[in-house]
């Protein structure tokens, strides 16, 4: 939200329903994003045996410090929708 205020301060003070608007235009895409999200990543979590070997085994062959799948979430603040980071790519990996 302060990047949003931050732009649409001038002389007169705080825009306020247009920073609102503009905060508004990008939070409903990312919380929807965290959501669907979440549920991905609540499914490969709670896996049952042979799925369960095989994310084992696909993650164990990352490195620790390879962020692609949350980095969308933890990077830069989109400030208008087109700034939205993209999907992360898909493992390849099938259930």
């Amino acid at each position: 939200m302060a990047e949003h205020v931050t732009a649409r301060t001038g002389a007169h003070g705080v825009d306020w329903p247009q920073a609102m608007a503009a905060q508004t235009a990008v939070r409903h895409l990312h919380t929807a994003r965290v959501l669907r999200t979440a549920r991905s990543w609540g499914d490969l979590w709670h896996l049952d045996v042979p799925a369960r070997d095989a994310r084992n085994a696909y993650l164990r062959g990352r490195d620790a410090r390879d962020y692609t799948y949350v980095d969308w979430l933890y990077g830069p603040t989109a400030l208008v929708p087109e700034e939205l980071a993209p999907p992360f790519p898909p493992a390849g990996l099938r259930w």
